[in-house]
């Protein structure tokens, strides 16, 4: 996704001594705080890398930069910025992460040495061939991607619907920008579609108090293959590419225990039970026992088109992992029973049709000055494809590995 960069009021620098006009709300306290994360980091590493003794050093020689220097970084970084559509708030979430896993920033990333130690980078190996998986959401957001009880891909509430409603606007951008080159490829890229989803097995309430878990997970997975058919038809994609796109999408929305919820029962004061069909509606029922390996399980079938049919009762089983197998520990806590909830979409493409950005595309070249040198790197696309369009594959990187081991097939949930 590229983020609008807004144009802010100049401003005086008075610790620095100059004008700097902020884009996209980038500016001299944004240099600042790359290089305070970078020592920060690289300070609790016992590692003896240059990188590392780059990251630790460039904060202190930052400091006896004149103020010409200083602009000369800063406008260098603003003007990748705005090529690469990046915004402050672009920058302060990818800061965020990089804090909380305690990995020293590189991208964004500011390097200064003293001249003539910045090293220009090798070129990069040569680009993937064959089929290769990407998943667009990435690890950190698999188990928390939909808020509680939500579905549906709505650009006027992505903030009612998803934690992360930036992640979601980029997930949308990727998914039209996979399907601009598959349509040009002439439906060569997109090699499958496999998206997963598994609830977690709390009672649903607002929106979703009516479904069963299994029938929220529907709703999930018909969110993404609606995405892909609807951008196709944005793009004058004709009905017969259309057809065939879908004839690509697997969905898997019934968890590990077969009733669209995977793992135990939580645990604590809450109530727990499972969901029957009465009166043609999907209707909870409070479970005997309290034990949250027992859980009550109601045969989910699902019919061509992937909708969901539940029975009038379900029958006691012992609470499956992400394998398939049955658990034997009784969870311990929150963090225990967190992860059984998720939502995946993994697309396996043609590697061939995308050809990586070289290396000169992303500025990793040293800059000289006059005691000291300077590298920035800051991208958002890593690759993109040959025919055009812009891929995040910065964020594709996460891989293609699904948390649930022995996902089903159905046809794609898609009216």
């Amino acid at each position: 996704m590229k983020n609008k960069i807004l144009n802010f009021k100049e401003f005086i620098g008075e610790t620095y001594g100059f004008i700097n006009e902020a884009e996209g709300g980038i500016d001299e306290s944004t240099i600042i705080k790359i290089l305070d994360l970078q020592k920060e980091i690289a300070e609790k590493k016992t590692a003896t890398s240059t990188f590392f003794k780059i990251a630790k050093e460039s904060r202190d020689l930052y400091d006896k930069l004149s103020a010409e220097e200083k602009k000369k970084i800063l406008d260098s970084f603003t003007d990748r910025a705005k090529k690469e559509g990046i915004d402050s708030d672009w920058i302060d979430k990818k800061l965020k992460k990089y804090k909380e896993e305690s990995k020293v920033p590189y991208n964004p990333m500011i390097q200064i040495t003293q001249k003539g130690e910045l090293k220009k980078e090798e070129p990069e190996a040569p680009k993937e061939t064959g089929p290769k998986k990407i998943n667009l959401i990435s690890d950190d957001s698999k188990d928390s991607f939909f808020k509680d009880n939500m579905w549906g891909y709505d650009s006027g509430r992505l903030g009612e619907i998803y934690q992360d409603p930036e992640e979601a606007k980029e997930i949308a951008e990727n998914i039209k920008a996979l399907i601009e080159n598959d349509i040009k490829t002439e439906g060569k890229s997109i090699l499958s579609v496999q998206i997963n989803s598994s609830c977690s097995r709390y009672r649903n309430t607002g929106e979703a108090s009516g479904l069963s878990w299994a029938e929220l997970g529907f709703k999930r997975a018909q969110t993404f293959g609606t995405l892909f058919s609807e951008t196709a038809k944005s793009l004058g994609a004709k009905q017969p590419y259309i057809d065939a796109l879908m004839k690509k999408i697997k969905v898997d929305y019934l968890g590990s225990n077969g009733d669209g919820t995977s793992g135990p029962d939580p645990i604590g004061d809450v109530k727990k039970g499972y969901y029957v069909a009465e009166g043609g509606k999907s209707v909870w029922k409070d479970k005997k026992g309290t034990d949250p390996l027992k859980i009550m399980v109601n045969p989910v079938t699902t019919n061509e088109k992937g909708e969901v049919s539940l029975k009038e009762s379900a029958e006691e089983k012992t609470a499956n992992n992400l394998e398939g197998t049955p658990l034997s520990q009784q969870p311990k806590g929150k963090s225990d029973y967190e992860g059984y909830k998720f939502t995946e979409v993994i697309v396996e493409v043609n590697a061939s049709s995308f050809e990586p950005r070289s290396v000169s595309e992303r500025e990793p070249e040293p800059k000289e000055m006059q005691k000291y040198d300077f590298r920035i790197k800051l991208y958002k696309k890593y690759d993109k494809p040959k025919t055009g369009g812009g891929l995040d594959f910065d964020l594709f990187k996460r891989g293609g590995s699904s948390k649930i081991k022995k996902f089903r097939k159905i046809p794609c949930p898609h009216f």
